[in-house]
């Protein structure tokens, strides 16, 4: 595996950290927990979060990526998000793995 590979790799394993805090974070008190998976689904009819909840899922995760990694994603309103023929929304995995892609991208230009 070459370095930036492994790097990737790096970063989609931490971005996924990032997003099980983020959903800790939107659990509501009270509340059925909401499982933390890689296959954990975001958007669809079985996903444990409505609207509202994935939009603020998704600004926590994009809050903590800047914090940790020092600049500034947009995981919704992303011209390379829209033009995937699949959501990464989709899935814990999938948002981890586009965030990171994100990420590598900014930093090797």
């Amino acid at each position: 595996m070459s370095k930036k590979g492994g790097e990737v790799t790096d970063i989609r394993l931490r971005v996924q950290q990032l997003i099980y805090e983020a959903i800790d974070d939107l659990q509501e008190a009270g509340k059925e927990r909401i499982e933390k998976t890689p296959e954990t689904v975001l958007l669809g009819r079985s996903s444990a979060f409505d609207s509202l909840k994935l939009v603020n899922l998704i600004v926590a995760v994009e809050q903590r990526v800047e914090e940790e990694f020092g600049f500034a994603i947009s995981a919704i309103a992303n011209e390379k998000a829209m033009s995937e023929k699949s959501s990464p929304l989709r899935s814990v995995s999938t948002l981890a793995e586009f965030i990171a892609g994100i990420i590598s991208e900014q930093r090797h230009g």
